[in-house]
This record gives C-alpha cells, sequence and structure tokens, in this order.
C-alpha cells in the first residue's frame, strides 16, 4: 500500500514541476516586474490606465448580473419542465463552451453591424436609408457577446443542481404552512447559492479577461480593457513593464474570483443528492398554457444559434453575375486549395493535438492524486486550477519576459502547446477526476487479490472506467486549444498562423465572406467535438 502511495507521489511530481516552469515561473516574472516601483507608479498615475481599470470592472459586473438574470429563468425552464425538443436545447446550450470566442465575433459583426442583418431587415421594413442600430464599437455590442456566451454557462451551471433540490424539503416546509414564494426564499435560493456564486464568480473572469470580444466589438479605446491594453503594450509599445503592473492587478482580482469559484464549488459538492421515497421534484408538462416559458425557449434557441447560422450561410455567399449581386457560391472554399487557407488548417490541428496529449496524461495523473488524497483536493484544485485566473495574453507576456532573462528562445510552436495545455488543465481534471471519483473501489480490490500488478490494474480496470471522462477532457480540450487565439497572436513564430488568428486577421481585412468560410470550417470542427462530448460523457466545471 505505502509503495503504491510512493509510486504515485512521484508520479504526482511531473504535473506539479511542469505546472510550475510552465506556469508558476512565468508569472512570477510578470509579477516581479509589475509590482516594482517604476510598474506601479506608471499604472496607478496613468488617468488612462486608471479609466480602463473601471471600465474591465464595468463590463464584467454588467457582462455577468445581464447573464444571471437572462439565464435564471432558463435553468427554473430546465429543471422544472419536461417538453419535446428539451434534449435538444440542453445540446445547444453546450455549443458555447466549445465555440471559438473569434467565431462567435465575426457571426455577432455579420449579424448587428451597419450593414449586418438586422440592419438591413429594419432599414427594408422602415424604408430608411441609414442603419437605425449602431452596435459595433460600442458596451452594447460587448455585453450582446458576453452574453450570447454566458447565458448557456449560467444555466449550465444552475439547472442541474435546482433540478436535484430533494422532494423532502418542499414538502416539509409545506406542512409547516410556507407557501410558494417563501418556499421559494428558504428552501431553493438556500439550495441554490453555491451554485450562483460560482457560476457568476467564472462569468466574471471569463468577462474581465475578455480578449478577442472586446478587441473587435469595442474599437474605441475608451472601450478597451485592461487584457486589450496589456496586448497593445506588450506587442506595439514594448512597455513591457506598464503591462506586467496592468497584468498583475488583473491577475489579482482573477485570482479572487477563482478562489470564490472553487470555494463555492466545493461546497456544492458536499450538498446530499435525493434519495429514499419521494426523490426530487417531479417536472411538469409544458404546454401552450405556459406561454412565457414557451418564449423564453424560442428567444433562447434564437440567441444562441443566430450567429452560427449567419457565419454559415454567409459562407456560401459572394458577389456573382453580370450584376455582381449577392448569389450563393463554393469560391471561398475553393480559396481552401491555396497555402495561406490550408496550413493554418493544420497548424490548428497540430497545436490543438499535442495539447490534448498533455492535458490528458497530466489530468490522469493529478485525478489518481485528489482520488487517493480527498482531504487535501481542494489544495490541488487551488494550485491547478489557478490558470483559469491568469489569461494566455499574460501567461504568453511571461514566457517573453522569462526567455529574455534566460538569453535563449525556445521553439515557438511548444510555448504555445503549454499555453493551451495550462489554459484547458482546469477542465480536463474536472472532467477526469469526475469519472475516476465513480471507480467501483471492488473491481480493484478483486483485481488486487488475484496478484495484478499496478500497471496493469490501470491498464485493465481503471482506464476502461474512465475511457468516457478521458474522450470528453481530450476533445474539449482540443475544441478549447483550435479556437484560441490570444497565445497564437503573442507567441506564434514568424508564418505560424492557426486559424483563429486567420479570422481575425480576415475579419480586419474586411474579407467577411473568406473569412466565414473559414469560421464555418472551425465551426465545424468545434461543434463535432460538442456532439462527440454529448454523446460520451458530460462538460463539469
Amino acid at each position: 500500500m505505502r509503495k503504491n502511495r510512493l509510486l504515485l507521489l512521484l508520479l504526482f511530481i511531473v504535473p506539479f514541476l511542469l505546472l510550475t516552469i510552465f506556469f508558476y515561473v512565468p508569472m512570477i516574472t510578470v509579477f516581479i516586474n509589475g509590482f516594482s516601483k517604476e510598474g506601479l507608479k506608471a499604472v496607478l498615475t496613468d488617468n488612462y490606465c486608471r479609466s480602463i481599470c473601471l471600465f474591465s470592472l464595468k463590463q464584467g459586473v454588467l457582462s455577468t448580473l445581464l447573464s444571471a438574470a437572462i439565464g435564471f429563468p432558463g435553468a427554473y425552464i430546465l429543471a422544472r419542465y419536461t417538453f419535446r425538443g428539451k434534449g435538444f436545447l440542453k445540446a445547444l446550450i453546450t455549443v458555447p463552451y466549445v465555440l471559438p470566442p473569434i467565431a462567435a465575433v465575426l457571426g455577432i459583426v455579420l449579424l448587428i453591424g451597419n450593414n449586418g442583418i438586422i440592419n438591413r431587415a429594419l432599414m427594408a421594413l422602415s424604408g430608411a436609408e441609414q442603419p437605425p442600430l449602431h452596435l459595433l464599437y460600442s458596451l452594447k455590442a460587448i455585453l450582446i457577446a458576453h452574453t450570447f456566451y454566458n447565458i448557456p454557462f449560467f444555466i449550465r451551471f444552475v439547472y442541474p443542481v435546482w433540478e436535484n433540490i430533494p422532494a423532502s424539503m418542499y414538502e416539509a416546509g409545506k406542512s409547516l404552512g410556507a407557501g410558494r414564494w417563501r418556499l421559494f426564499r428558504t428552501v431553493t435560493c438556500p439550495w441554490l447559492l453555491c451554485a450562483i456564486i460560482a457560476a457568476c464568480a467564472l462569468i466574471f473572469v471569463l468577462c474581465f479577461m475578455s480578449f478577442s470580444i472586446v478587441l473587435v466589438l469595442g474599437g474605441n479605446p475608451q472601450y478597451s480593457t485592461m487584457e486589450v491594453e496589456i496586448y497593445k503594450l506588450a506587442r506595439t509599445t514594448s512597455n513591457i513593464t506598464k503591462a506586467c503592473a496592468l497584468g498583475g492587478l488583473e491577475s489579482l482580482i482573477s485570482l479572487l474570483f477563482i478562489s470564490l469559484y472553487t470555494a463555492a464549488g466545493h461546497q456544492q459538492s458536499s450538498y446530499p443528492l435525493p434519495s429514499g421515497k419521494h426523490g426530487t421534484v417531479p417536472a411538469k408538462k409544458l404546454s401552450m398554457h405556459h406561454f412565457p416559458a414557451l418564449i423564453y425557449i424560442v428567444f433562447l434557441l434564437i440567441y444562441v444559434a443566430m450567429p452560427m447560422v449567419t457565419i454559415a450561410l454567409n459562407s456560401f455567399t459572394g458577389k456573382s453575375g453580370w450584376n455582381k449581386e449577392n448569389g450563393l457560391t463554393l469560391k471561398w472554399y475553393k480559396a481552401f486549395a491555396q497555402p495561406n487557407m490550408y496550413n493554418p488548417v493544420f497548424n490548428t490541428l497540430f497545436i490543438a493535438i499535442f495539447t490534448v496529449i498533455c492535458a490528458i496524461v497530466l489530468s490522469i495523473i493529478i485525478s489518481a492524486v485528489i482520488s487517493r488524497w480527498p482531504k487535501g483536493s481542494f489544495l490541488i484544485q487551488i494550485f491547478f486550477f489557478a490558470s483559469l485566473g491568469i489569461s494566455s495574453i499574460l501567461l504568453s507576456l511571461g514566457f517573453m519576459l522569462t526567455i529574455s532573462n534566460l538569453g535563449f528562445r525556445p521553439n515557438g510552436k511548444l510555448l504555445l502547446i503549454a499555453v493551451h495545455t495550462a489554459a484547458v488543465l482546469p477542465f480536463t481534471i474536472k472532467a477526469i477526476s469526475l469519472f475516476y471519483s465513480r471507480i467501483n473501489r471492488r473491481c480493484i480490490e478483486c483485481a488486487q487479490s488475484l496478484g495484478a500488478k499496478q500497471l496493469r490494474i490501470l491498464w485493465t480496470v481503471k482506464l476502461p472506467m474512465i475511457k468516457n471522462g478521458i474522450f470528453t477532457a481530450g476533445i474539449f480540450a482540443f475544441a478549447v486549444s483550435a479556437g484560441e487565439v490570444n497565445g497564437a497572436l503573442m507567441l506564434a513564430p514568424e508564418g505560424f498562423t492557426t486559424m483563429p488568428v486567420a479570422i481575425y486577421r480576415l475579419i480586419g481585412a474586411y474579407r467577411f465572406y473568406q473569412a466565414c468560410a473559414m469560421g464555418t470550417v472551425l465551426l465545424l470542427i468545434c461543434i463535432a467535438a460538442f456532439y462527440a462530448i454529448d454523446r460520451l460523457g458530460e462538460i463539469n466545471l
């Protein structure tokens, strides 16, 4: 027994050292530079930097509150009603988990831009010559994009918890004379509190550190955030000290909310599952009498699906014929025969595959340690989940500084894989540890009693039991890596372009149709990943 624990401890040193070298060392380098007297003075005495910090907090808070307010009814409907198409709706709201932000940005630009679908429709209806809605390059555009992503996040966090509230708690309240409103205040809200806090904390961090959405949809310097400014300072002005100072402040705020998210999730996991005669509250059948719920479902379907549908339709559209009017065409897909179109696809697949391999191997080891040391699982999660509170832009900046101090530059592709692995590791650990915790200990004891060694037990007992978790984690890591643009903009070697970077550059060049073709290919990769996740396992954040 002691020998097994020693072997597991030795294996645990591998991910511990790798994360220390490829995550904590670069981040400590950033903090040392950023929290120097010079760095703090450069930020705290600059009115522009202070306004950026305030705007970052403002848009993060507003995005979180809007996502929670709009997502709360959706969590209730999924938890308390049954209806035809419920499985499809649950599957659809999983798509943003793996949808690349740059693809969502492209879809939203095509929807709400001055020449977008909504403005063209309003102009046709009203006869106006100018677009009535001016939403791009504003806070409104940023909030629309953030809520598109995070309404499904909130629903997926809250509805499973709502669904599992024990019916006995409601029955006890009713027996004491509590009405519906009092039951909601005294039973439902306290039970959902940790899930809501965890959801809001993670959503705030994702919005606070949002990069490509703000970079494209904000446009105006007054709508710039700390993340965008760090990128500009590091890549455009080479003001590294100021970039580190901004990054340090951003990280402190993000890590505070990640700690809140982890603590709330840890507390939620201690809630007892419903059991006994009554179990959970039975779901009611949704009918035409529940008109507000039906309207909400239609709204949610349109809100989530429209950006993706818009990208796909525009990828088959282009100027054709003698009068050069819009028509159906495959010319943008034929362009994939050119190196500038197919090279980004191969580069993206290359980085994503190696990211999956690294993340899976590390996550299996960490999950094994968590299962054998449940009392220390919270500390392990804090250590390995810290990357949730650190953006890829800032980690890339840390790599650049560390490399500069060491005096050599390693392969840019290796650094990009390291950044992507750090970004997906918290999610892959969650997915695999969820299945690891369900391993039947009796099967392992039987194998041991038959004389099986640890390696054989791992191969013949444990891996088959957690294979769905491995597939889920691997596919999720692949999709996230394929859609990640931040690290590629900072670290990719010259001439090495990934699909998200190619889409970003095509948007900047106003080559929207070609961007849509590239975006559709990326969407197909991510939707295929989502479908596989939906069939094989579950995403548990």
